[in-house]
């Protein structure tokens, strides 16, 4: 990289001595702004070998993260049991809501640092028929269980946060069978930083 320099620097200052034909001007302006974009990209790769130096000595991976969020809102004719949510086949984050006397609503699955790239979030959420429904009459329908199993992509950059939205919905009585009522729904957004917010 030195010699690199030395060997652009030397001509610019022998262009101060004598003046350059304009075609010989042209061809070094060029030269000093790929020499700057140079600079630039050598700066960038300095702050992503920093952040890389600091995940190996530090067991941390900075630079991005992702924040993953389950909203319940099919409580009602159906109530949630149990939900396991994993990333890249890792288990992060495990619910089992029986004996609860509320229903749960929203909780936070995952909020930490994620390298860069490309990764797989696999949703597994069982739901059984609810004491609420208006199936109570038939004695089995409590114990009827139903289960919503989801995966998705999700893209995280590098200097941003992603925030995956998981929304369990009750599509409602227009559909024909039990079974079709349950879907989850899935919004990835990226936010620039990696500070986020609940």
């Amino acid at each position: 990289m030195f010699a690199f320099l030395l060997a652009v620097l030397i001509p610019l200052a022998m262009a101060e001595e004598s003046p350059l034909p304009p075609t010989e001007q042209k061809a070094l302006r060029e030269l000093e702004e790929q020499v700057t974009q140079l600079k630039q990209e050598v700066h960038n790769e300095k702050a992503k070998l920093r952040d890389l130096e600091e995940a190996v000595l530090r067991g941390r991976i900075t630079g991005s993260k992702a924040l993953i969020t389950f909203d319940n809102q099919a409580e009602g004719f159906f109530a949630l049991t149990s939900a396991e949510f994993f990333l890249d086949g890792q288990l992060v984050h495990k619910l089992n809501t029986e004996g609860r006397k509320e229903p749960l609503e929203k909780t936070v699955v995952f909020d930490k640092d994620l390298p860069a790239g490309e990764h797989v979030l696999t949703s597994k959420i069982l739901y059984r028929g609810s004491d609420k429904s208006v199936y109570t009459a038939f004695a089995y329908f409590k114990d009827h269980k139903f289960e919503i199993e989801s995966t998705e992509k999700i893209p995280v950059q590098y200097g941003k946060t992603t925030q995956v939205k998981l929304l369990a919905l009750d599509k409602g009585y227009f559909k024909a069978h039990v079974k079709e009522r349950l879907h989850l729904q899935i919004k990835v957004l990226q936010d620039f930083g990696t500070e986020s917010a609940h």
